[in-house]
This record gives structure tokens, C-alpha cells and sequence, in this order.
């Protein structure tokens, strides 16, 4: 199913939450200073798919559909470069990552979508 008619026909789209917060709290994940937990498909995938999967198979139980975003809420070109992955492509990564994920739930797989996240440039909450 498209975004355009996931968006307009369904009453409920779910979404997933607090995943950086879950992150620190139940796995005490070490993340990158520069990327956050973008790093985390690379150093700890394991960690991020238990996340995802556990909203996921919430939506498919619910009949529901659901946009999960990409971990990459902190990244932008600038910090890619400061980051331990400076060689790596985290955004077209993160992507994969998430499609990889959404591939296995075969039937549910379209109810499914990506939105890509880029981090704004500096600290958001300084001024």
C-alpha cells in the first residue's frame, strides 16, 4: 500500500517512540557522540531491530499501519564526518537497515513505512 492511501483511508497510523530513551534505559547502549544511535546498525543492529520489531509486531496485531523512522534523527553530513562511521553511508544504511526488517513480515510488509530522518546541523536545543 502506498503512503498517499495508508494516509488518507486509515483513521490510525502508528508510530515508534522514545527509541533513543529505551535505548539508554533497558540496554544501556553506548551511543556515538556525533551520530547518536545511528551508529548502532553498525555496532549493535540487534539492539535497534528488537526495538523496531517489537512496535512492528504491534501494529501487524492490531491490523494497524505504521511509519517508523530511521535512526538518524542526529545525523547530517557534518556529524557523519566527526563520528567514528565518517566512511560509512549511515543514511542509505539506516534505510536498508529498516527495509531488511519490514521485508520479513511478508503480508504486514506493506502496512509498513520508512520515513528518513536528518538531524538539523548543530544543537537543536541551543540558541
Amino acid at each position: 500500500m502506498s503512503f498517499e492511501k495508508i494516509y488518507r483511508e486509515s483513521k490510525v497510523i502508528l508510530t515508534e517512540g522514545a527509541i533513543v530513551e529505551r535505548l539508554k534505559a533497558e540496554f544501556h547502549a553506548e551511543m556515538d557522540g556525533s551520530v547518536n544511535h545511528a551508529g548502532l546498525i553498525y555496532t549493535k543492529p540487534e539492539l535497534l531491530e528488537t526495538l523496531y520489531r517489537q512496535y512492528m509486531t504491534i501494529g501487524e496485531k492490531h491490523h494497524l499501519p505504521i511509519m517508523v523512522m530511521t535512526p538518524t534523527r542526529r545525523v547530517n553530513f557534518e556529524s557523519i564526518h566527526q563520528s567514528h562511521f565518517r566512511n560509512k553511508d549511515i543514511i542509505a544504511d539506516s534505510c536498508a537497515f529498516l527495509n531488511k526488517i519490514r521485508e520479513s513480515y511478508d503480508e504486514y510488509s506493506p502496512e509498513i513505512l520508512i520515513g528518513g530522518l536528518l538531524g538539523c546541523k548543530g544543537d537543536a536545543y541551543k540558541w
